[in-house]
């Protein structure tokens, strides 16, 4: 290792005991929070208090593209829940889209509609499923 290498950093995840997770935070000391059965359990040590989020696992809409790259990802989406967040502290489903170009036949558009449809479906599901979330505060 030379003079200008860095070391590497491996972040050090908050453990979760007991339905319950300690984050140590730079501005407010050892935090301790509820944590939801849908939450993914990885919460990083060290932050401040307003970016500890909890957040589920990710829900992917892939597509066969039917080209050498393979299946592409259109979307993303997880419930994420920022209790200390000045701007948005309720619990929300975050949806990130992919930027990925791809051209389509009309076979492949058809289908590429037939896949947008059934996942329409999965989206009505979590809104449905996050709304019941937020009336009983989980």
């Amino acid at each position: 290792m030379s003079a200008d290498d860095e070391p590497l950093y491996a972040a050090e995840f908050a453990p979760v005991e007991g339905g319950r997770v300690t984050i140590r935070t730079r501005d407010y000391g050892t935090v301790v929070l509820d944590e939801p059965d849908w939450c993914n359990g990885r919460h990083m040590q060290g932050g401040f208090r307003e970016d500890i989020q909890h957040q589920s696992a990710d829900v992917d809409m892939t597509f066969n593209v039917g080209q050498a790259t393979g299946p592409a990802t259109l979307l993303s989406s997880y419930l994420q829940l920022r209790p200390f967040s000045p701007t948005r502290p309720d619990l929300l489903m975050s949806v990130e889209f992919s930027d990925q170009d791809v051209a389509l036949d009309p076979a492949g558009l058809d289908a590429l509609a037939a896949a947008l449809v059934e996942h329409a479906c999965v989206v009505r599901h979590a809104a449905r499923r996050l709304a019941v979330l937020r009336e009983t505060g989980r």
